[in-house]
């Protein structure tokens, strides 16, 4: 592939969510191509018509988006391609390469049982290739796949990440490129893409290894050369196994719905097998693009850590400005009203955030009255004393002209010490009454932000909860 143009694809199948490990190849592929300065295909595999859907390529195409990944070209749909399969499986067919099987799907998965019960792995016998033009012949008017005929030897080919790899020709069955009904199977759709669409180097998951001798082998029986591929290290959880849903979310849709920032998560995605400049773990897309190392990837299983998704996140967002995270919060929908209440609450909670959607889940108490108070709180400030003393300050602060976190501060210590108090006897069960939780920003702040008429009526209301305890 001399003097030719970088080419390279993401290449999913649209039977559901985009999983981490995909997104992980589909960012893969895009920052060596923009990195080299070549192109990036996308192709939705979509032969599995039972299991295919438009929701499911809404979503690739949602979350590759969601994540800053353009494509240059694409979609493609094999799907659309169907005749071109068939049309080059004949040929196979016609060269000898490939030969017609009868064989029905529920013999051979009998077979297949009857050695596993041996305890050896099923291998197909060439059943159908031995058959003599008179055993085919009362045959020619049924349904048949044709099956690759797999040559003496073995398969050796480069591996960016891992060197080279051999597969020994015994260890291949006489594999299938069109399955009766005339859809192709995987390799044989994955070789004639490949090829159509000039693709230089194909980065994948592991998992792949199996499937390319295969595809060599069909590269080699049409003669062409194949491209360089790269097989990515697996993903695991925390506990090293294959990662799942036991391990919380595993979709781009899922972490986008919690509020985390495409920036984190291609970040952290980045970080899932690579390595780039030492002690520093924080990069935007234009940095990570400039700097891939697909020769530097490891062979080593990735693990994959929400809490480490977590700390990308709160990274991400201190880098943020106030006036882009809160352009960004209501480009979501996630918060709305008075622009500069809304700037001066992000001002005071953002350090505090860890995804977007904390503004108003853990926060919620700046737009809304509390509707609960802490448990916890309640018990240790229910006190008729507590309820004395907000009686007090609830007066105190009804008195002051000017609504300052200064002046409210000087208020409540002054208060304090008429009553020979610590002031967190009063700032405790103050906080709890204006939030409904025991933690909060900076509470006096916190207060001058409210504005004295919500202060001094979710002092009332808290007043009130507390009689009720009391009376019980």
């Amino acid at each position: 592939m001399k003097n030719t143009e970088i080419r390279v694809r993401f290449a999913p199948s649209p039977t559901g969510f985009m999983h981490i490990g995909n997104a992980r190849t589909a960012l893969y592929n895009y920052l060596f191509a923009r990195n080299v300065g070549g192109r990036f295909i996308l192709r939705v595999e979509d032969t599995d018509f039972e299991r295919s859907t438009q929701q499911a390529k809404e979503v690739i195409f949602s979350s590759l988006k969601f994540l800053g990944i353009e494509w240059d070209e694409g979609p493609y749909y094999q799907s659309e391609r169907i005749h071109l399969y068939q049309e080059f499986a004949k040929e196979l067919l016609k060269r000898g390469i490939a030969y017609k099987c009868y064989c029905e799907p529920q013999e051979l998965e009998q077979r297949r049982l009857m050695m596993q019960a041996a305890g050896k792995p099923y291998k197909y016998e060439r059943t159908c290739y031995h058959l003599t033009p008179e055993e085919k012949q009362p045959k020619e008017n049924l349904p048949f796949a044709i099956r690759f005929l797999v040559p003496p030897g073995e398969v050796t080919f480069p591996d960016l990440i891992r060197g080279n790899i051999t597969i020994k020709g015994e260890e291949l069955e006489d594999f299938v490129l069109l399955r009766s009904d005339g859809t192709p199977t995987y390799n044989f759709a994955c070789v004639i893409d490949d090829y159509s669409m000039k693709i230089t180097q194909v980065i994948r998951g592991e998992d792949h290894i199996p499937n390319t001798p295969k595809q060599i082998l069909i590269y080699k029986a049409y003669q062409w050369e194949h491209p360089i591929y790269a097989h990515l290290p697996m993903i695991m959880g925390p506990d090293h196994t294959k990662l799942s849903k036991r391990h919380g979310a595993t979709s781009v849709e899922a972490y986008r719905e919690m509020g985390y920032l495409p920036e984190a998560l291609v970040n952290a995605l980045a970080m899932l097998g690579a390595s780039f400049e030492p002690d520093r773990e924080v990069y935007r897309l234009d940095e990570l693009i400039k700097l891939f190392p697909l020769n530097n990837v490891s062979k080593k299983a990735a693990v994959f850590n929400a809490e480490k998704l977590k700390w990308f996140n709160r990274e991400h967002i201190k880098l943020m400005t106030t006036e882009g995270l809160l352009l960004r919060l209501l480009e979501l929908g996630l918060v709305s009203g008075d622009i500069n209440y809304l700037r001066r609450v992000l001002t005071l909670v953002r350090d505090r955030i860890t995804v977007l959607n904390d503004v108003y889940n853990e926060f919620n108490y700046f737009f809304e009255e509390p509707k609960t108070y802490d448990d916890t709180g309640l018990v240790n400030w229910s006190g008729k004393e507590v309820l004395e003393n907000l009686r007090l300050l609830k007066d105190k602060l009804s008195e002051l002209t000017d609504f300052l976190a200064s002046l409210i501060e000087k208020a409540v210590r002054t208060l304090a010490e008429e009553k020979n108090l610590k002031a967190k006897n009063l700032i405790h069960p103050l906080r709890l009454a204006l939030s409904g939780k025991t933690v909060s920003p900076g509470l006096f702040e916190m207060m001058e932000l409210l504005g004295k008429t919500r202060v001094v009526t979710r002092i009332g209301a808290f007043i009130e909860k507390i009689k009720q305890i009391n009376d019980r």
